[in-house]
């Protein structure tokens, strides 16, 4: 049996509409806001009031400071300020790991440590005894800059090379 235009648009219309008011489609304009969040209009402080209505897993957190710590150095912001993560879980001020090894290149000392990053001295003139197998420390310096601190304190300006 072949169903002409007329006819299906006539069986689609009594199938779509009662569909439709079944799914809640059609009042969802005059729909009531169902969460005080919802009120927010600035997105930051919306997602932070959902974060805390709804706290994510912890597993999520962990995911967000592991990868805040892999991009420390980047010029890329982090994306666990986009998720709400509070600044020094997303965009941490410091971070430690040892000396996997150590070269120089053009007169700078180029710096692998044991979590992948790897650091080059600014200039050349920068001074401070390190050894592979040393605990340092990066940190945030001023203007955007970037300070590995040696175990005897000295700091070096560094940059990220990878």
């Amino acid at each position: 049996m072949q169903m002409s235009e007329k006819t299906f648009g006539r069986w689609g219309a009594r199938l779509l509409v009662p569909l439709l008011g079944y799914l809640g489609v059609a009042p969802l304009a005059s729909a009531q806001v169902s969460h005080p969040c919802a009120n927010m209009s600035q997105p930051a402080k919306r997602l932070a009031c959902y974060d805390e209505a709804f706290p994510p897993v912890v597993a999520l957190r962990d995911a967000v400071r592991e990868q805040a710590q892999q991009d420390f150095g980047r010029q890329a912001p982090s994306p666990g300020l986009e998720l709400g993560e509070p600044r020094e879980v997303a965009d941490p001020d410091q971070i430690e790991s040892s000396i996997a090894k150590l070269a120089y290149a053009n007169g700078r000392r180029i710096f692998t440590l044991d979590n992948g990053h790897v650091w080059a001295t600014v200039d050349a003139a920068s001074m401070g005894h390190a050894v592979e197998g040393d605990r340092v420390r990066v940190r945030k310096g001023a203007l955007g800059s970037y300070i590995l601190e040696t175990p005897a304190g000295v700091g070096l300006r560094v940059r990220r090379t990878r």
